[in-house]
């Protein structure tokens, strides 16, 4: 029974993929400013797709899998959103009071620019969501257990971040600490509303405070000689900020108050 559910899952994944980067290529002749969005778009219907054939393929319902709707999936994602932006602000925070870093307002994005980037990084956290804690993780989880769920769902996060550029140990402390702060809270929360608000917030956070690549509502701008110090104090911001997250997804109690910390394997197929 492992053997064949890892084989699923590696398939799965290698299916998602492949979904991303067909997608990709299809929406490189579309214009720039929202090809993303587009390309976004396309890879989280195919992928849900995907899930659904899955989802009858294993005998795994859409709620076993975390993906089944309710009427409190948009609040626990705005709840999730909300308390998720903490993470980039202690990440910026760590950064600025280090020094070498000097910031300031930027006048020239608007209100369609900053809809722009929400929305494609809800898009991000929806797709990695879907191809990544969904079906990989529940399947694993309910019939490998908790860690060989976390673990190898993780480092097939990290290996796709790896093959989109990123190097390995960038890969291995960025999406690897996020893959398990995500994975824990679907476990913890049983569905991925809560891990999507989480990950769009946190992506959404360092980019309006300067943190991304692409110029956000603030400015960073590093001062002359202070570069390599500014990416340490970047990192350890990060793990910080991330490892804060980490903690406390593992002490949340979701509708359980007053209980004992419930193992996080409650609800696998093993003890």
């Amino acid at each position: 029974m492992k053997t064949r559910t890892i084989l699923q899952v590696v398939l799965f994944c290698l299916l998602s993929a492949m979904i991303f980067a067909f997608c990709s290529y299809a929406a490189k002749p579309l214009p720039s400013s929202w090809s993303s969005h587009v390309m976004l778009g396309g890879s989280i219907v195919m992928t849900c797709i995907i899930t659904l054939l899955f989802s009858r393929w294993t005998g795994l319902s859409l709620q076993e899998i975390g993906v089944a709707p309710s009427r409190d999936t948009l609040k626990k994602f705005l709840v999730a959103f909300t308390l998720g932006l903490l993470l980039p602000i202690i990440q910026w925070g760590i950064v600025y009071v280090s020094g070498g870093y000097q910031v300031r307002w930027n006048d020239h994005v608007g209100l369609n620019g900053i809809f722009s980037f929400l929305l494609l990084y809800i898009l991000i956290a929806a797709r990695e969501e879907l191809a990544f804690r969904a079906f990989p993780l529940f399947s694993l989880n309910k019939r490998c257990g908790f860690l060989l769920a976390i673990s190898l769902v993780t480092f097939i996060f990290i290996l796709e971040h790896v093959v989109g550029g990123m190097s390995f140990w960038a890969a291995a402390i960025g999406p690897g600490l996020g893959g398990i702060l995500f994975g824990i809270l679907a476990i913890k929360t049983k569905g991925i509303a809560y891990p999507m608000g989480v990950h769009a917030a946190w992506n959404f956070g360092q980019w309006v405070m300067g943190l991304k690549p692409e110029p956000g509502i603030v400015l960073g701008r590093i001062a002359p000689g202070q570069e390599d110090w500014v990416d340490v104090t970047g990192w350890t911001g990060y793990a910080i900020a991330m490892g804060i997250g980490i903690a406390a997804a593992i002490l949340y109690q979701p509708n359980n108050p007053g209980r004992s910390l419930s193992p996080l394997w409650e609800g696998s197929e093993r003890p």
